[in-house]
C-alpha cells in the first residue's frame, strides 16, 4: 500500500489529505513485464542458436552435394566425348540427366543465397561495374539446351554503370530468366531488355509460357510461395523471394505483369551510377 500526505488550507485551517493507494496490481504488472521480457530475450536466444544451427547444416549439406553432383556432371561429359555417334535416346538420356544434375545444383545454390543474404542484412559489397557486361553473362550462362527456349537480348551500346553487389545482382537476374525458362516450352519465347531511362537502370525479363493468374501475382515474392499451377515443375518458392529482397537492397524494385497463356514480363528498376546517361522508357513487350 502507498500512503501519501497533501498538506492544504481550506477556510483559513491547516488540512492534510491522506490517500492511501493499492501498488499490488502494479507490482505484478512489473513482475509480469519483467517476466515477459526474459522470455522474450530467451526465444532470441533460441531462435539465433536455431538460425546458426541451420545455417551449419545447410553448408554441410551442400558440400555433401556439390562433389557427387559435379561428378555425375563431369562423367556424363566424358561419356558424350568418348561414345562417338550415339543414338537419339542416348542424347536424350544424357541429356536429362545434366538438366536433372543443373536443376538439383540451382536448388543448392538458391538455398545457400538466401542464407547468406540473412547473414549479411544490409552491409552490401558495393562497387560500380557495367551491367551490360553482366547481362551478358548471365545470358551466356543460361540454361540452354534442346528443351530450353533461346533468351533473346536486347541491350543499349552506350554502357550502364550500376553501383552494387555484383555478384547477387547477377543471382538476381539470373533467377528471373531460369523462371522464364523453367515456364516456357522449347519452341517459345523468352526475352531479355536492358534500357536506361532517367536516373534508372531498366531490366525486363519476359516470356511466352504459362502466365501468372492475376489473384496470385500479390503473392510470388513471399518466402515459400509456389503457384498451385506449378505442379511437376522443380523449385523451392525461394527465387522470386531472393530477386525481390536483392533487388531493394540496392534501392530498386521490381514489377510483375502476366496474362494467362500468353506469358509474363518481370521488370526491374536499379539507380544508375552518376556516369550513366538518361533517355526513354522501354515499353513491355
Amino acid at each position: 500500500t502507498h500512503l501519501s500526505l497533501l498538506p492544504l488550507e481550506i477556510e483559513g485551517e491547516d488540512m492534510l489529505m491522506l490517500t492511501l493507494r493499492d501498488v499490488t496490481q502494479d507490482k505484478e504488472l512489473q513482475k509480469a513485464q519483467v517476466a515477459a521480457r526474459l522470455a522474450a530475450e530467451s526465444a532470441l536466444t533460441i531462435e539465433r542458436r536455431s538460425v546458426e544451427e541451420q545455417r551449419h547444416f545447410l553448408a554441410m549439406v551442400a558440400h555433401e552435394f556439390r562433389t557427387p553432383l559435379s561428378i555425375i556432371s563431369t562423367t556424363i561429359d566424358v561419356l558424350e566425348m568418348t561414345t562417338g555417334d550415339q543414338r537419339p535416346e542416348i542424347s536424350a538420356a544424357f541429356d536429362r540427366i545434366k538438366r536433372a544434375t543443373e536443376r538439383l545444383v540451382r536448388l543448392i545454390e538458391t538455398c545457400l543465397n538466401e542464407d547468406r543474404l540473412g547473414e549479411i542484412g544490409g552491409s552490401l559489397a558495393r562497387e560500380p561495374f557495367d551491367l551490360i557486361g553482366l547481362v551478358r553473362k548471365v545470358i551466356q550462362d543460361s540454361r540452354g539446351g534442346t528443351n530450353a527456349p533461346r533468351v533473346e537480348a536486347s541491350l543499349p551500346d552506350t554502357s550502364l554503370t550500376v553501383t552494387g553487389d555484383k555478384a547477387l545482382i547477377k543471382i538476381a537476374l539470373a533467377n528471373l530468366v531460369d523462371n522464364a525458362e523453367k515456364y516456357t516450352k522449347a519452341d517459345g519465347r523468352v526475352s531479355l531488355r536492358l534500357t536506361p531511362y532517367g536516373d534508372q537502370a531498366v531490366v525486363q525479363v519476359a516470356d511466352s509460357g504459362m502466365g501468372i493468374p492475376e489473384s496470385e501475382l500479390p503473392r510470388i515474392f513471399d518466402k515459400y510461395y509456389r503457384s498451385p499451377g506449378a505442379k511437376g515443375i522443380a523449385g523451392a518458392g525461394l527465387g522470386l523471394h531472393l530477386v525481390k529482397r536483392i533487388i531493394e537492397l540496392h534501392g530498386g524494385r521490381i514489377e510483375a505483369a502476366s496474362v494467362m497463356g500468353q506469358g509474363s514480363t518481370f521488370t526491374v528498376r536499379l539507380p544508375l551510377s552518376m556516369d550513366s546517361a538518361p533517355p526513354e522508357e522501354p515499353q513491355s513487350d
